[in-house]
Parts: structure tokens; sequence; C-alpha cells
């Protein structure tokens, strides 16, 4: 995503948001389809205020 100053986010088929914490450089591709699993990080605020944050266990 371009704004806040930049950052990565998954959109899946169905328009959830993902926003991972630990996306690795392999995957920080922009379309790249990919599929994933984790956990929601909850009580936590981010900068960007997009999506869900998210901690990826398996890409």
């Amino acid at each position: 995503m371009s704004f806040e100053g930049g950052f990565y986010g998954i959109v899946t088929d169905n328009n959830l948001k993902f926003l991972p914490t630990n996306l690795t450089e392999k995957y920080r591709q922009n379309g790249a389809i990919v599929e994933f699993s984790g956990d929601e990080i909850k009580d936590i605020k981010t900068s960007q205020q997009w999506g869900i944050p998210f901690e990826i266990n398996d890409i």
C-alpha cells in the first residue's frame, strides 16, 4: 500500500485485509498470490490503521 509511508498488506479473496507484522522480504511483492496462516494480534495499535494486525506462522 502506498499510503502512511508505504507498507505491505494482504487482501483475501473475500476482501478481508490483514496487516502482517512479519512478512519476509521474499513475499514483499505487489500482486503476489499467497496462502498463509497465523494469528490475529489483539490489543495493538498501528500507524497504518489498515487491516487486522496479523502474525504469519506459515506462508
